[in-house]
């Protein structure tokens, strides 16, 4: 999918924002603590809502495009419940019930909700859980499927750690090679929300034609590497039933012995994953990477920014960053820029700073702005 535009309001912190809206590539900048990962935060709250998680406070509003080019809008409020804290170990939170919810294709409604029940199509449906979204009680009806589908594709990109295996049964490996003959369209729009495991499903496949351009492109930007492979552990333990471990290992030119994932470096490894996430995540996929930077070296950053600008896939990006690089090197249209006064946060296009009228140097211009060296009120 590609989200349109984006409304978040959380009552018990008093925060939020109106109106986001984003392009296939949107790089939030701004000070610190304006709310920039907050951002990232709020859409993954969507999709727990999705999920069917109740969220005490929360309002919003979405509207996005699904593969098949339909406009949704979705848009709903939890109330708010005022907790008292206490030190009972056994305290347990009643869940926050939907006050109101609405949910259109193509500007005709599909379902709405209040404290009266749910209308779906015209008609009400039997007494549902008050706390679940439409979205998750109806998803079987193939109308709402596509947009809970679309909904569920928003991921934060994974952060690897070094020392952390893959863990997947060895029988369960089995099937997800030989699924659908071993398809590698069947891999990438799978339910596996792993990009590790898929990464390891790839290298199984026996077309190995995507793994291969994973490899391709990883020694592209280390070119002392010459080849990937994951390799199997002994059998876990430490898990209450037994699970097979799996390790990321490389090759480097004129070294023997293979390097084990503990002990490539964290910038070489999170290069990996992310150039993973690009080629191995579904179609209609919202990728969200909080501060690209971190953990990269110059040369990852340089190619990995080109990776994402020239992607050809119909993935959307939405990142953060405070890197000179990456927000110089990502086209001022796609930047959003983010700043707070109290709880309300604002986002505006460089247009609206008239960045771009002049032939200086467009990052300087964000520097000299004030809005962007101190963007908290």
């Amino acid at each position: 999918m590609k989200i349109i535009s984006f409304s978040y309001y959380d009552k018990v912190r008093n925060w939020g924002f109106e109106n986001l809206e984003f392009l296939k590539l949107s790089l939030l900048v701004g000070a610190s603590g304006v709310g920039k990962t907050q951002i990232l935060r709020a859409l993954e709250n969507l999709k727990k809502i999705v999920d069917g998680k109740s969220l005490n406070g929360i309002r919003w509003e979405i509207t996005f495009a699904s593969l098949n080019n339909r406009i949704y809008n979705w848009k709903g409020e939890f109330e708010e419940k005022k907790y008292i804290l206490t030190d009972a170990a056994n305290d347990t939170q009643e869940e926050s019930i939907l006050l109101w919810e609405y949910l259109s294709e193509d500007e005709v409604e599909l379902a709405k909700r209040d404290r009266d029940g749910i209308i779906f199509r015209g008609e009400k449906t039997v007494k549902l859980a008050a706390y679940q979204s439409i979205i998750y009680l109806l998803k079987a009806e193939p109308v709402i499927q596509m947009a809970e589908s679309g909904l569920s594709k928003i991921k934060m990109m994974e952060t690897p750690v070094p020392n952390s295996p893959i863990y997947v049964p060895e029988m369960a490996l089995r099937m997800m090679v030989e699924m659908d003959n071993g398809n590698e369209d069947t891999l990438l729009n799978s339910e596996v929300s792993s990009i590790r495991i898929k990464l390891l499903v790839a290298s199984r496949l026996k077309n190995k034609a995507l793994f291969q351009s994973i490899k391709n492109r990883y020694i592209d930007i280390f070119p002392q590497v010459e080849d990937i492979r994951i390799v199997r552990q002994t059998a876990s333990r430490d898990l209450s039933h037994m699970m097979d471990e799996y390790m990321i290992q490389i090759k480097e030119r004129g070294v023997t012995e293979w390097i084990p994932q503990q002990d490539i470096s964290s910038g070489m490894l999170r290069s990996l994953m992310q150039i993973c996430e690009i080629y191995l995540c579904p179609e209609g996929s919202v990728l969200l990477m909080d501060e690209f930077e971190n953990s990269l070296g110059v040369n990852c950053i340089d190619e990995l920014t080109n990776d994402i600008l020239s992607a050809k896939r119909n993935v959307q990006f939405i990142l953060t960053s405070h890197h000179p690089y990456i927000i110089n090197n990502i086209p001022y249209q796609n930047w959003k820029i983010v700043t707070r006064k109290g709880g309300k946060v604002t986002v505006k296009n460089a247009s609206d700073y008239r960045i771009g009228e002049s032939k200086h140097d467009y990052f300087m211009q964000l520097l000299q702005l004030e809005e962007f060296s101190n963007g908290v009120d």
